[in-house]
């Protein structure tokens, strides 16, 4: 059977992940704002990533794939709403150019430089995008 601690911790992480997705889905009820149901889609998504890694119910392994996925994705939308982040940024003068070129060399070289990332290369790229 299960440990009685683990299956009380999950049972902590579930309640306060339901509570924090009910939360939010009323704020975006109220407020319509893009960004708060992409939080909410984003917690929904991860309670199931969590719900289906406890392996407390007999869920296929391959939905974790799938709720981790989905969950990043609109980490990422969340990311991009909450910060209202242009995609294309514009440059006024050569100088801000230089400053982002040299940034952006620094970050490249600074994930994918780490070992470990090579072997997750999806999941570092998605964190170079968030960073």
């Amino acid at each position: 059977m299960y440990d009685i601690n683990i299956v009380l911790a999950y049972g902590v992480t579930f309640g306060i992940l339901l509570m924090s997705i009910l939360y939010t889905a009323i704020r975006y009820i109220y407020i319509k704002e893009l960004f708060y149901l992409a939080y909410c889609l984003m917690q929904i998504f991860s309670l199931g990533y969590i719900i289906t890694y406890s392996q407390l119910f007999f869920i296929p392994i391959i939905f974790e794939d799938i709720f981790l996925v989905f969950a990043t994705i609109f980490a990422i939308v969340f990311a991009f709403a909450f910060f209202k982040v242009e995609f294309i940024p514009t440059f006024k003068n050569t100088k801000q150019l230089l400053y982002f070129t040299a940034f952006f060399i620094f970050a490249l070289a600074t994930v994918f430089y780490h070992y470990v990332l090579f072997e997750y290369l999806p999941y570092s790229v998605i964190y170079f995008c968030n960073f």
